[in-house]
């Protein structure tokens, strides 16, 4: 009857849009369901039609109640909408976008877990060696580089990803991978936590503010090794109900590991590295290596001068860092991701050059290893420093290595010769040749453990 009120639903896969009311005219009624500008996924809806719970008065007069309550069970009906022909093109598309979302993801979660694992296990030890304190100048130094990777990986990558996974959602009339974001709303909660609970120790130990996500948890601080262990189980069942064959590695480079190697040649002036893959070489006897740990990418520091703290003070310094691109796709998107990095990375950046590389390698495909030569200044505690980053690429353009070369400004040419010596001797040993590094490496830190537990006089003849 005229003015009834028809409410009218629309369901995919057990999944409803938005459902609306139209008002009968003349036998009729018209509906708008959802706003325009959504994207309808092509495919078989099931149209869902029947009599709104509330009526006018008048509607309520005329119709028996038997007749209203028959009226009010929707009918269904399959429609289909959209073109048949784009439904694969349009799944698959979509299908690729969560799968960027969650490698996103992955990158804010390899970096962030990188940092936190290696500078809360440092604050241990440093507490451990320190009667229950952390040095005052490792906690400027930790808190520096800890609050720089939050602000490039959590308050900027994670948050602008939460806003676009908001758009994403309200850009589709109805999602058709409805499991699949379910699980990625709850997998950002997760990292959620996991974050609290990481930074929540760290600051602990640095006496830094607690994160606002751990005061607003309620301030319990939960075991961050456990939500760990919870993201990759949760990242492992995401990939499966998307589809995915194969689970990109979750597992970061881990900066835990303090550097082991060994040095070579007959002054001992190379230094190859078992854990990291790589090897450098000092460019003459008035330099020597320093072990000691800064960062979870820095791995060994090369300073000029008989005294390291002389050197430390000095200002001049060539490192060997190691940054991964999880999302890189090619050498050439791996060169595109390392320019755009590096100046948001260092304060005050003001680029000097830039320049593609290929240094020789005969590990590499034809005989060349790419990479970038970077030049620049950068600002820190008002002073300003002149800056070279020699970068080669790991041969599956996930990683790059690096010698970074820092001098303040005004003093490069006095040492320009030793750190062309120290960028040209950097190899990287990601070969499968090289692997027997780290398997004797292994075989020998296993004996020194059998030569530990072995009982006193056993073996003597």
């Amino acid at each position: 009857p005229k003015g009834a009120l028809v409410r009218v639903g629309v369901e995919l896969s057990g999944q409803f849009g938005k459902v609306t009311r139209a008002e009968v005219a003349d036998g009729k009624w018209l509906a708008v369901i959802g706003p325009i500008e959504q994207l309808v996924v092509p495919a078989e809806y099931t149209l869902h039609v029947g009599l709104a719970p509330k009526q006018p008065r008048h509607i309520r007069s005329k119709l028996e109640p038997e007749r209203l309550a028959a009226l009010r069970t929707p009918s269904q009906k399959t429609v289909q909408l959209g073109d048949p022909a784009q439904a694969e093109a349009v799944r698959s598309n979509i299908r690729q976008k969560l799968f960027d979302f969650m490698e996103e993801l992955r990158v804010v979660f390899l970096n962030l877990s990188q940092y936190e694992t290696y500078f809360n296990t440092q604050a241990k030890l440093l507490k451990a060696q320190n009667d229950g304190q952390v040095p005052a100048g490792d906690v400027r130094n930790m808190r520096r580089n800890w609050v720089r990777a939050v602000d490039d990986f959590w308050d900027q990558r994670f948050v602008n990803l939460t806003y676009e996974w908001k758009d994403h959602k309200a850009q589709i009339f109805i999602h058709p991978f409805a499991d699949v974001v379910s699980r990625f709303e709850a997998f950002l909660l997760v990292i959620r936590k996991w974050y609290a609970a990481a930074a929540g120790e760290l600051a602990k130990h640095l006496g830094m503010p607690p994160p606002k996500e751990l005061v607003e948890s309620g301030g319990t601080l939960l075991d961050r090794d456990e939500l760990r262990v919870h993201v990759t189980r949760q990242a492992m069942e995401f990939y499966k109900a998307l589809g995915v064959k194969g689970m990109p590695q979750w597992r970061p480079f881990d900066g835990t590991q303090r550097e082991r190697g060994r040095l070579i040649g007959a002054d001992k002036s190379t230094y190859q590295s078992f854990v990291a893959k790589f090897q450098v070489t000092l460019p003459n006897p008035s330099w020597q290596f320093d072990f000691r740990a800064v960062h979870p990418t820095s791995r060994v520091r090369m300073r000029p001068g008989d005294d390291l703290e002389q050197a430390v003070k000095s200002g001049v310094v060539a490192m060997v860092e190691i940054r991964d691109y999880a999302q890189a796709e090619s050498f050439e998107d791996l060169s595109r991701r390392s320019k755009l990095y590096t100046p948001n990375r260092f304060a005050g950046y003001k680029e000097i050059s830039l320049k593609d590389i290929k240094v020789d390698d005969s590990s590499m495909p034809g005989g060349k290893r790419p990479g970038l030569v970077k030049t620049f200044t950068t600002t820190e505690d008002g002073r300003t420093f002149w800056v070279r980053k020699h970068e080669l690429f790991c041969r599956w353009y996930k990683r790059t290595y690096s010698v970074l070369c820092v001098v303040p400004e005004g003093g490069e040419a006095d040492v320009e010769e030793a750190l062309d010596a120290i960028c040209s001797s950097l190899k990287i040993l990601d070969a499968p040749q090289f692997q027997q590094f780290k398997d004797e490496e292994r075989e020998r830190m296993r004996e020194r453990q059998d030569e530990q537990l072995q009982p006193a006089g056993e073996g003597d003849e």
